[in-house]
C-alpha cells in the first residue's frame, strides 16, 4: 500500500463500505505490526495493538485527514504499545520485589528500584515521537531503522533521540 491513503478508499471506509476497510487493513495490518513489535518484542501484544489501533481508526474515521492516515495510525499504535509496555512494567516491579527481598542489602535493592521507576515514569511523560526513539533505541534499533519508522530523516532521529535523552536527564534529576 502507498504511504499515503487513496482519498476514494477512505471515503468508501467512512461510508461504511466494508470491502474497503478489509482492503485498507489487510494493507496496514504488517506495518503496524512491525511498528508495534519493535517497541514490544511481543507478538501477542503486537497483534493485540494492531487490532486496538485499526477500531480506534473505525471509530475517529470522519476526523482523519486524508494526508495524515499513516501518522495517525502509528501515532495510535504507539500510544497503545507504550500503554502495554507500562502495564508490563508493572509486572516487572512485581518480579523485582520479590527478587529485592532476596538481595542481601535492601537498600540498595530500593534504590535501583526507585531509579527505575524515576526512568520509567519520565519516558511516559515524554512526547510520542521522542517516547518511540527512546524506546527502539533502547531496544537496539539504529537510527536508520528509527528514521524509517517514524518517518523522519536519520539526522532527525539522532536530534530526537539526543534531546530526548536530556530531557530524561532533568526529568530523572528533579525526582
Amino acid at each position: 500500500m502507498e504511504r499515503k491513503v487513496d482519498e476514494k478508499l477512505l471515503e468508501r471506509i467512512r461510508n461504511g463500505d466494508k470491502g474497503a476497510f478489509e482492503e485498507f487493513a489487510s494493507a496496514a495490518m504488517p506495518r503496524l505490526y512491525r511498528a508495534a513489535f519493535r517497541l514490544l518484542r511481543d507478538h501477542d501484544a503486537s497483534e493485540e495493538v494492531v487490532q486496538m489501533t485499526l477500531i480506534r481508526f473505525l471509530d475517529n474515521i470522519h476526523r482523519i485527514k486524508p494526508g495524515s492516515v499513516w501518522g495517525w495510525l502509528y501515532r495510535v499504535a504507539s500510544n497503545l504499545a507504550t500503554d502495554e509496555l507500562r502495564r508490563a512494567s508493572r509486572k516487572l516491579e512485581l518480579k523485582e520485589e520479590v527478587l529485592s527481598a532476596q538481595t542481601p542489602d535492601p537498600a540498595d535493592a530500593i534504590h535501583r528500584r526507585e531509579l527505575a521507576e524515576s526512568v520509567r515514569s519520565a519516558i511516559g511523560r515524554l512526547g510520542t515521537k521522542s517516547k518511540a526513539v527512546v524506546l527502539m533505541r533502547m531496544d537496539g534499533f539504529s537510527y536508520s531503522e528509527i528514521a524509517r519508522e517514524i518517518g523522519v530523516s536519520e539526522g532527525s532521529a539522532r536530534v530526537l533521540f539526543l534531546k530526548a535523552i536530556r530531557k530524561l536527564a532533568t526529568m530523572v534529576e528533579a525526582t
